[in-house]
């Protein structure tokens, strides 16, 4: 997990000056705190697969993390009187740590096969747990409580496939609003070792969030056409001989 930096023990940052005019001048203290440890994850998680004749497989995971000694932010302090030069330091953010929580949930994803050239999968993950409300980033708080994804890969010939993905968060209550994304893409093989494609993104709408501003972070994801190259060399060439 986490291990504390500079910003989390020693930071010493005045934020704002909020009266310049003596006496005595007033500043926003934003401070770290010396006793900060490094957070503690506990992770266990056990699951099952079973599959059919390789044209259908089912996944089911349970999975429980124990977090300790998270570090977050505390309720400020005392106004802090520097004598020589006078001036008052108002604390108004302060890293301690915050104790324990931890997070449960599952996970459950299926692949079938209708026919050779077509597979579609689709899978689910579900979220539950505790969090101190004001760790600095909540496992549980700051991430959507159902999370879905289903695809669909279609070998149209020998050289050219078709894919599609659908993917669903639900909302993140008063950060994020629910997510509905869908991604289609055409792929081909002109050269031995060589893919081209192209993908259209976020074709639902014309931008949304994915992610959680922070401070001035955290624009638009914006509906896009993605080209692709790749290039996979003959691993068998590459092979030594005796």
């Amino acid at each position: 997990m986490g291990t504390p930096n500079r910003v989390d023990e020693g930071l010493l940052d005045r934020i704002m000056q909020i009266n310049p005019s003596p006496p005595p001048s007033e500043f926003l203290l934003y401070s770290g705190d010396t006793n900060v440890k490094s957070e503690i994850l506990h992770a266990f998680e056990v699951g099952y697969r079973f599959e059919w004749k390789q044209n259908f497989s089912f996944d089911a995971t349970a999975y429980y993390n124990d977090y300790n000694g998270l570090a977050g932010l505390s309720a400020p302090g005392a106004p802090i009187i520097n004598p020589s030069p006078f001036f008052i330091d108002l604390p108004v953010f302060v890293i301690s740590e915050q104790g324990a929580s931890q997070t449960h949930g599952l996970e459950f994803f299926t692949k079938y096969s209708p026919v050779r050239r077509w597979t579609v999968s689709a899978g689910i993950t579900e979220l539950r747990g505790t969090s101190p409300l004001r760790t600095g980033y909540p496992a549980v708080a700051d991430n959507p409580l159902h999370e879905v994804v289903a695809q669909s890969k279609l070998d149209l010939t020998r050289f050219v496939n078709f894919d599609a993905s659908y993917f669903y968060n639900d909302a993140i209550s008063h950060l994020l609003p629910p997510l509905n994304r869908v991604d289609i893409g055409l792929s081909t093989k002109p050269i031995h070792g060589f893919t081209l494609s192209v993908w259209g993104r976020n074709l639902q709408q014309e931008r949304h969030q994915e992610a959680i501003p922070a401070a001035d972070l955290g624009g638009d994801i914006r509906r896009s056409v993605v080209f692709k190259v790749i290039w996979e060399p003959d691993e068998g060439a590459r092979q030594p001989t005796h």
